[in-house]
């Protein structure tokens, strides 16, 4: 039986179109080798909370798949040697990037406190099965409350609500994805002046697409090959 996957970025509002040209052409071509659709989120359902809550749009648009990807879209992939993660992967568990500790996140919550395990990740790269769905789950409080639970700190409450999920539903997950210094098929550039633990980066704009574009010469992608074989103008097919 073929299993159905997608592949989940979010470009909102036109985002760093220079950024995209770079890292979609690779991400489209990755859903195709892995026989992935690739759903851009686009459109805003949540106004009132920072864009990349908007991530959570793939509880009601990853229905109906066997596994959903999400990948940032400022993270640059190599589709020729990053393997498809799904394949050997037990779909009673998660998939992440990068692990980080909730008691150091986040004011303490009851989930949190009863789940013990005190598990936390990065919402950059997320691969999760129709098992592990929950994941994804709305939050279950409105932004200003996750706010506080952040220590006021806006740009992580994607993060906090996919962690609440993991500790309400006692999700298991295991660190398959991630940078491989062999192959280097997972890079992150950084957002260009993302908040981040209430700082800053501070990189320019241009800055950071060198940077980007440095981490493709590093990587040894053939970007002009991908760029015209699959362009970002024209993401449908």
């Amino acid at each position: 039986m073929v299993m159905k996957k997608c592949v989940h970025t979010i470009i909102v509002d036109n985002w760093f179109p220079e950024m995209c040209a770079i890292t979609l052409p690779l991400m489209k071509a990755y859903a195709k080798k892995i026989g992935a659709d690739l759903n851009i989120i686009s459109k805003r359902l949540n106004p009132t909370w920072p864009v990349n809550y908007e991530k959570m749009q793939i509880w009601e648009t990853g229905r109906g798949y066997d596994w959903n990807i999400y990948i940032d879209a400022d993270i640059i992939i190599d589709p020729v040697r990053m393997p498809d993660f799904t394949e050997l992967s037990d779909p009673r568990f998660f998939y992440y990037e990068a692990i980080l500790s909730p008691k150091d996140q986040y004011q303490s919550h009851p989930y949190f406190i009863r789940d013990e395990r005190n598990l936390g990740i990065s919402d950059c790269f997320i691969m999760t099965s129709d098992l592990t769905h929950d994941l994804w789950h709305p939050a279950l409080c409105d932004f200003d409350t996750a706010k506080r639970f952040c220590q006021g700190n806006e740009r992580i409450v994607s993060e906090f609500n996919i962690n609440l999920n993991i500790a309400r539903f006692g999700l298991k997950g295991l660190t398959r994805i991630g940078y491989d210094d062999k192959h280097f098929h997972l890079q992150t550039t950084d957002d260009y002046n993302r908040q981040f633990n209430g700082g800053k980066c501070d990189m320019t704009k241009a800055e950071h697409l060198a940077r980007a574009l440095e981490k493709v010469k590093q990587m040894e992608i053939d970007l002009p090959y991908f760029q015209k074989q699959f362009r970002v103008d024209d993401l449908s097919k």
